[in-house]
């Protein structure tokens, strides 16, 4: 573990646990089994950080960053998918345009950009669940409908899957939480 402070500011380090001054920040770096994990912290006040909550944190702001790059993936495959006219997958235009609608309606696209750049350089919990909630009260619907017009739309049901597990992962820790 080599810790190093970053900036004006400085850090204490024993044993599992950080403690950090008045410092605009730390860069705390750990190897794990020859994996490099690299951390950039900013705050503004003293706080007790534990490591193992640091890396928790930088793990579930991959996550958000990851469900944000797959919900673009899904609406530009929607989009692509409604504009080519030799689409062979979707016989039913009709269908394929309802499910580009709903897409639109949820507003996916500003969720996706939204939740990219909350967690783009530092995990912002509540936001991030926010966002994702609003995302799955769409995608329930989605889901539904897709579902429903299966012989149509089935192509969509890979994507569908992934990223209802991804944003499954944030319903879960809420769940544990709140029990």
């Amino acid at each position: 573990m080599r810790l190093s402070p970053w900036k004006e500011g400085g850090a204490i380090f024993f044993g599992n646990s950080i403690i950090e001054g008045n410092a605009q920040g730390i860069y705390l770096e750990k190897r794990i089994v020859g994996v490099k994990i690299s951390f950039q912290i900013i705050h503004s006040s003293y706080r007790f950080l534990d490591i193992e909550e640091l890396l928790e944190m930088n793990f579930e702001m991959q996550i958000a960053n990851m469900l944000a790059d797959n919900l673009k993936g899904f609406i530009t495959f929607v989009r692509e998918n409604h504009e080519n006219e030799n689409n062979c997958f979707c016989l039913n235009k009709d269908k394929l345009y309802q499910l580009k609608l709903l897409v639109e309606e949820f507003k996916f696209q500003v969720l996706a950009d939204e939740l990219k750049r909350i967690n783009q350089f530092t995990w912002d919990e509540n936001y991030t669940h926010l966002l994702v909630d609003r995302f799955r009260k769409g995608m329930a619907i989605i889901e539904e409908y897709v579902e429903n017009n299966y012989s149509d739309l089935f192509i969509f049901t890979a994507r569908l899957y992934t990223l209802n597990s991804l944003s499954l992962t944030f319903c879960k820790e809420e769940e544990s939480i709140v029990s």
